[in-house]
């Protein structure tokens, strides 16, 4: 395949990961200064626009991933999965973001808690970060055409409200 100077790479892709975790730490810094509903807003924004970026993967990435399986070792499965754990994650937090909002004992107490489960979730998207960054990305960068790439980067990029 004939690569350009002006090649677009997936790794502009990373930038929605930094946004993520932008938005994520603002939902923790509201958690912090106890305004629940605030960080209960920028969840909701956090787990909208997760769930944007899986399904973006999902339907444009993974599939033109599964060309370099024997490259990749079968992988697909692996970025799926921790899509759907994350996911799950975040769920569990709205859930116990809304008890903790609901209740009106033990609210510092409970939240340090939340910010205690999530901190081992910002480690597992750090990490799902960190292997779409060193795998996923530069294997579609090599397998694809610039003008592919384009194409697919068209369809998963989109700005993610702050």
């Amino acid at each position: 395949m004939a690569r350009t100077g002006a090649a677009v790479s997936f790794t502009s892709l990373l930038e929605l990961h930094e946004r993520l975790q932008e938005l994520f730490l603002r939902h923790q810094e509201a958690l912090v200064e106890g305004d629940l509903d605030a960080a209960a807003q920028r969840l909701d924004r956090f787990q909208a626009a997760l769930e944007l970026h899986a399904q973006d993967e999902e339907t444009w990435l993974i599939p033109v991933y599964r060309r370099a399986e024997r490259v990749a070792g079968g992988a697909p499965e692996i970025f799926q999965g921790e899509h759907l754990k994350m996911l799950h994650l975040v769920r569990q937090f709205r859930a116990a973001l809304s008890r903790i909002r609901q209740s009106g004992q033990h609210r510092t107490r409970r939240v340090l808690q939340l910010l205690d489960d999530e901190s081992k979730f910002k480690q597992l998207m750090a990490h799902h970060d960190a292997r779409e960054r060193t795998l996923l990305y530069p294997i579609l960068d090599r397998l694809t055409t610039d003008e592919e790439r384009r194409e697919l980067l068209e369809r998963c990029r989109r700005e993610l409200p702050l």
